[in-house]
């Protein structure tokens, strides 16, 4: 593992969408305000986020499998422990507001970075806040200028102006939470974030089961995950020591 498992990551915040829409209208109509308060009031309210986390990731024809235990403190860190067969660490990944890092145990080696190292290596503009968005499907779409219609059952928000980059739709079902989430760049990479299945935590929805797929004109990453054992505002340690005799990647 290297640190490209942290910029897959962070990469699913991109999507894509047809320009096709079908109008159906088997819901009552709202304002793309509307929506957006309804979907805001069926955030999860925590502090703390745990879960074991399982799936796959399908890159250039091999499926990687994934099991990681996923720690998440609001606003402070994203902790990863990922693990091969038996539960052996095999990786350890933490990501803060300002700092990303992952060690390697099988190869002793070790990346540290910031966002900025991946918007300068890769032109991908992110941040913390987006990507733990993503994690506890939470997508912020306040800050946006957005119309609504109604589309496939569901209702569906998309950019007012088609000059906006990138460009951002979203499908929301009749429980109003977040089913897809799509972003398109004038390079016409593009990622779709699904969300496959959800349930109640606290009287919040949770989501269970996520499908991401990345794309460019020259090829595709697919992940999907499914979270088990999820705890609400359980604090955990989030310990990432270093040791002396591991070696520093580029």
């Amino acid at each position: 593992m290297n640190k490209l498992w942290i910029i897959a990551l962070i990469m699913f915040i991109y999507a894509c969408g047809s320009n096709k829409y079908v109008i159906t209208s088997s819901l009552e109509y709202r304002s793309s305000k509307s929506i957006v308060k309804k979907v805001n009031q069926n955030h999860l309210d925590y502090n703390w986020f745990t879960a074991k986390l399982s799936g796959k990731i399908e890159f250039d024809g091999a499926d990687t499998p994934i099991s990681a235990n996923l720690r998440i403190r609001k606003d402070s860190v994203i902790w990863l422990s990922v693990s091969a067969l038996l539960g052996i660490e095999v990786a350890r990944i933490q990501i803060t507001p300002d700092s990303l890092k992952m060690m390697n145990r099988i190869n002793k080696t070790y990346w540290s970075g910031d966002f900025e190292d991946v918007e300068s290596a890769y032109g991908i503009p992110t941040n913390y806040e987006q990507l733990e968005g993503i994690l506890v499907g939470q997508i912020s779409l306040e800050k946006q200028k957005l119309r609504s219609i109604i589309s496939e059952n569901k209702y569906l928000l998309f950019n007012k102006s088609k000059k906006e980059i990138p460009q951002t739709k979203a499908w929301i079902d009749n429980r109003f939470l977040m089913h897809t989430f799509l972003l398109e760049d004038e390079l016409e990479q593009s990622l779709t974030i699904r969300y496959v299945e959800y349930e109640k935590h606290a009287q919040r929805w949770v989501p269970l089961k996520l499908n991401l797929l990345l794309a460019n004109t020259e090829q595709q990453t697919e992940a999907n995950f499914t979270y088990s054992k999820v705890n609400i505002n359980n604090p955990k340690k989030v310990n990432f020591s270093v040791p002396e005799n591991y070696v520093p990647i580029d």
